[in-house]
């Protein structure tokens, strides 16, 4: 038997029969005491049970083959959920070591965190439980993390709200999680939850440990990587960053947030005031701006990038569109490295940046220019036959992609693109 059916046999051998309380009806319950009362007196964990727990162990991650792995060796044993289950219940749950790993993305080294399966169902469960008393009071412009917001969401949000502002201001937040004042988060989350014992399970997941060179070592922050990073970054930034910026500013700014990616627009350049109010802000809560991509201000009518997107001002009309520029660096870089890669990476961009007539005619046009300018910019990189090769490759993929863009272009025409040139 393979693994994916020894774990679909035990996943249906412990497929919850009875419901004490679903995991649904036990978050339905939470944000209606919240609603009713403007906080949480209950312990969420005392309303834990087996099926829940199981529940739980379904919506974590299980891309990689060490993840299945770890997902199934938990399940093989059947005294896990009832271990966990009770130190849960009786409030002595003790998070484990987390292991360290080095990431590079976007040409930056990230360290990330992974945890026991069992510090990530109780993780887990804390994010949902705080996404539920927090969600409800975020602005949706900060829209990273959050159900049923995206990028997406953000661009078009953007387009309808800030289309009578002229300057915008573009910053991200040095080592947002690794920053984070835990003592102030512990004292905004006090505000919202009164359990004393789940406040102490939050203390908890806030101090946990990692081995370096065989040494533990305290976490500074939140550690990246851990499940509920997200919603208590969420729940930082907007009570000390958006927050205040709104009730300072309520007529003069409008602020962005994709995580620790802001971006600001202001119908009058008053830049100088806000820029100040920022780094005072920030660093009243041990937050500061990137050094390596610092605040930059600009006319909106000379356009400028925002998470892959470029927001431009034309004749007093704001449009939204893809950032070639970049987007042909990316390519470039993959063809002389993966091009087996450059199919999924062209279908995952159209499907999360193709958001408007604007941005599906710039796909378009920049699909059908791409065997020009790669075979002009690769010529001296990439021997002949291997160029041919890959033109060859990107014909194959670009094709189905025009039409699936709904446009009318034969792969007839685009070979003839390819070949131009040679």
């Amino acid at each position: 038997m393979n693994r994916r059916d020894r774990m679909q046999q035990i996943n249906n051998q412990y497929e919850p029969e009875t419901f004490e309380l679903s995991l649904r009806e036990l978050l339905h319950n939470i944000r209606q005491e919240v609603n009713s009362n403007g906080y949480l007196v209950t312990n969420p964990f005392e309303l834990l049970n087996l099926d829940i727990i199981y529940q739980l162990l379904r919506m974590l991650k299980r891309k990689s083959d060490s993840q299945k792995r770890e997902i199934s060796d938990w399940l093989s044993n059947p005294n896990q959920a009832n271990e966990l289950l009770e130190k849960c219940k009786e409030s002595k749950y003790e998070f484990g070591t987390a292991k360290q790993t080095t990431i590079k993305t976007n040409g930056k080294e990230r360290l990330i965190y992974s945890y026991r399966t069992n510090d990530k169902i109780v993780l887990k469960f804390l994010s949902l439980v705080l996404n539920e008393i927090y969600n409800p009071d975020f602005y949706p412009t900060s829209f990273a993390y959050r159900p049923n917001l995206s990028i997406q969401a953000g661009m078009k949000l953007i387009e309808q709200q800030s289309k009578e502002d002229n300057y915008c201001i573009k910053l991200d937040i040095h080592k947002c999680f690794n920053n984070i004042d835990t003592e102030k988060l512990i004292k905004i989350i006090e505000d919202k939850v009164k359990h004393p014992q789940f406040l102490k399970i939050i203390k908890k997941s806030l101090c946990t440990y990692t081995k370096v060179y065989g040494k533990k070592v305290k976490h500074s922050g939140i550690p990246q990587g851990s499940v509920h990073a997200p919603i208590l970054s969420n729940i930082y930034l907007h009570f000390c960053l958006d927050k205040p910026l709104r009730e300072t500013y309520p007529n003069k700014a409008k602020l962005y947030r994709y995580a620790d990616d802001i971006y600001i627009t202001m119908k009058e350049n008053t830049s100088n005031q806000i820029n100040e109010w920022l780094e005072h802000n920030l660093r009243d809560h041990n937050l500061s701006i990137s050094e390596k991509t610092p605040n930059v201000t600009s006319e909106l009518k000379n356009g400028q990038q925002f998470l892959g997107y470029k927001i431009e001002k034309e004749r007093d009309q704001l449009t939204i569109d893809i950032d070639e520029t970049n987007i042909n660096q990316k390519i470039i870089e993959i063809c002389l490295t993966k091009p087996e890669h450059l199919p999924n990476y062209l279908r995952s961009q159209i499907k999360s940046m193709n958001i408007s007539k604007e941005t599906q005619d710039s796909w378009h046009n920049l699909l059908v220019a791409l065997p020009h300018s790669l075979r002009k910019k690769l010529n001296i990189k990439v021997n002949q036959d291997s160029l041919e090769n890959l033109l060859a490759e990107i014909d194959l993929c670009v094709t189905p992609l025009l039409r699936e863009l709904g446009t009318n272009y034969s792969n007839k025409s685009f070979r003839n693109q390819c070949m131009t040139e040679s």
